[in-house]
């Protein structure tokens, strides 16, 4: 998963720098949900047993009676990567600290500018605070 995650980055990057240019922010939420949904589904995958699924919600916290149900459940892949308890157990701020990256971010970033150590004066403060 770390060199997927590394891979995904490096691509996120760089199609933010290349049609970031445009204007249009109503489709990068939604691709930002998507792409989330899709790793959850790779580390959904990548837990083959139930045993295994297990082990891991229980590790991030989800309650036992949820985690029989879910980790049970023969449903696909994708779909399980949009229930509740899959989202709950993975949710934004854990996939974050795994290095998952935000399309969401990347664009604000770039249209809005990010704090510049160089110190950029035309970059936009976001915080309201000067």
């Amino acid at each position: 998963m770390r060199r997927l995650l590394t891979e995904l980055r490096r691509y996120v990057v760089g199609w933010v720098n290349y049609f970031g240019i445009s204007q249009a922010y109503r489709a990068v939420p939604e691709l930002d949900q998507w792409l989330r949904r899709r790793v959850r589904l790779c580390y959904w995958k990548q837990w083959k047993r139930a045993r295994t699924r297990r082990r891991h919600l229980l590790r991030l916290g989800i309650h036992p009676a949820e985690v029989c149900k879910a980790s049970r459940c023969r449903r696909s892949y994708w779909w399980m990567a949009g229930t509740s308890i899959v989202q709950r157990a993975l949710d934004n701020a854990w996939l974050a600290e795994r290095g998952v990256p935000s399309i969401r971010q990347q664009w604000i970033d770039l249209h809005y500018g990010q704090p510049n150590p160089q110190g950029n004066p035309e970059a936009v403060n976001l915080t309201g605070t000067a």
